[in-house]
């Protein structure tokens, strides 16, 4: 009785980590300059248009989104810091913004947002715009969570 109980036990202490066991690739586009880290696998998109746009995503469970999505960015006149903010104030529309952080990553100016939806949807956004590029990494989970942390914090720019 007791080796089962003690089984028992190790097995319900076993669930959370096997849980968060994934196995993570390194998403590096050929001459789009950013690394990151998903896990899962990936599903590839051009989703075309002008300026073409490009993404990854990487679904986990029923309640984990890992996306990245990057385009050229032709017009900059309104300035790297004028345009992150129009980007957040497009990502926040209809959502409460819970935090903006303003950072950078690499030599680029960037922006670390945390929303949440009608629907109590969480969603942390890293945006940057490197060399004339729009580069989004958003992860659709709840706050706090390690690999939706994982996969924002290995978003990297590759310097030229």
């Amino acid at each position: 009785m007791r080796f089962i109980l003690g089984a028992a036990f190790a097995a319900l202490l076993l669930v959370p980590v096997a849980s968060q066991a994934q196995s993570w690739q390194e998403y590096r586009p050929k001459g789009a300059g950013f690394r990151i880290e998903m896990p899962g696998d990936l599903k590839l998109e051009d989703k075309g248009g002008k300026p073409a746009t490009y993404s990854a995503v990487s679904v986990v469970g029923k309640d984990k989104v890992f996306l990245v999505n990057y385009r050229d960015q032709d017009d900059l006149k309104l300035g790297l810091d004028t345009m992150l903010d129009a980007v957040v104030e497009g990502q926040s529309d209809g959502k409460k913004v819970v935090s903006i952080k303003k950072e950078k990553l690499g030599a680029y100016p960037a922006r670390r947002v945390r929303l949440k939806d009608s629907d109590n949807d969480e969603y942390e956004i890293r945006v940057v715009i490197a060399d004339r590029r729009l580069i989004q990494a958003i992860f659709v989970g709840t706050d706090g969570d390690p690999l939706g942390r994982r996969f924002l914090d290995s978003f990297v720019i590759l310097e030229p």
